[in-house]
């Protein structure tokens, strides 16, 4: 007989067992603030001092707008994107001034919630905007507030997302707590916070970022051989000072594409008329590493 859990029996082992599976789509999934309002309750990262954990993502990565997560900054090894950004931010051409800025490493606060209005989802991760993440810090430490993430005592937040102007990358966050606190639907989403929040933080292969930068580029503007390539993650080097200054725009809509504009139509032009072998310019230059 199949136990409580598992539809598995010893008759057939190789069965797909449709409870655990259903268990695994309904946790971990990524959270997005889709409507103009969205209910949500943040959960604690039981033991480890803080409700998030802080990470660097690099956004739009080649014509797919793919994304991923920065070693180089979490001081976990070397990073391709970052490599690419520092060659690029190098160049006298603004297309490639834009290119750079566009894939810089943005610091989001990985958090762990719920929506109050799709419980049944689970546990969900959010990486917030640096504007999410002051407004949340500024309501926790208002005098008098309780911690609002306390599984008993603690509170929802409402997260307003407001578009301004016509390009849908330039949005705006507002956000307020529940007027009175309440305790958690589920006591189980606090244990199962931490976990997922650690299983988020994933390093792409190199290979595969390489991959996806050069996707669509003809053949001379790809990058070194791969003796020049930078290598899979290792230990970090002493960290340097840094001469780039870093882009503002971090409450940007990260999902979205990159917007159409002059340097984006200069930047595909370019991607046409590129005859230089970039074969001679290293990715990874050791007088340029970050020092975040």
């Amino acid at each position: 007989m199949p136990n409580k859990r598992s539809l598995i029996t010893n008759d057939d082992p190789y069965a797909v067992d449709e409870t655990l599976v259903a268990a695994d789509k309904s946790r971990s999934s990524d959270w997005k603030p889709e409507k103009e309002a969205n209910r949500v309750r943040i959960l604690p990262l039981k033991g480890t001092g803080r409700y998030y954990r802080k990470i660097y993502i690099h956004y739009n990565l080649g014509p797919n707008n793919r994304r991923a997560i920065c070693p180089e900054k979490l001081e976990e090894g070397k990073c391709v994107v970052c490599a690419r950004e520092r060659m690029l931010s190098r160049s006298p051409r603004e297309a490639h001034k834009q290119e750079a800025k566009a894939i810089y490493a943005k610091a989001r606060y990985l958090v762990a919630l719920v929506d109050l209005e799709a419980p049944d989802k689970g546990v969900q991760t959010y990486p917030l905007p640096q504007q999410v993440f002051t407004s949340i810090e500024g309501i926790r430490q208002e005098p008098g507030m309780p911690n609002p993430f306390h599984p008993e005592k603690g509170r929802g937040f409402t997260i307003r997302k407001i578009s301004t102007g016509s390009d849908r990358r330039n949005v705006q966050y507002q956000v307020t707590p529940a007027a009175n606190p309440t305790p958690l639907e589920r006591m189980e989403w606090v244990d199962e916070a931490l976990a997922i929040v650690n299983d988020y933080v994933r390093f792409e292969d190199p290979d595969r970022l390489t991959a996806w930068m050069e996707s669509g580029l003809p053949d001379e503007e790809r990058s070194a051989p791969q003796q020049d390539r930078v290598a899979a993650p290792v230990s970090p080097a002493a960290p340097k000072k840094r001469t780039l200054t870093p882009p503002s725009d971090d409450d940007e809509d990260d999902d979205a594409a990159t917007p159409s504009s002059a340097a984006d139509s200069a930047l595909a032009g370019l991607r046409k008329r590129i005859t230089e072998k970039v074969s001679g310019v290293r990715l990874a230059d050791a007088d340029d590493e970050d020092d975040d």
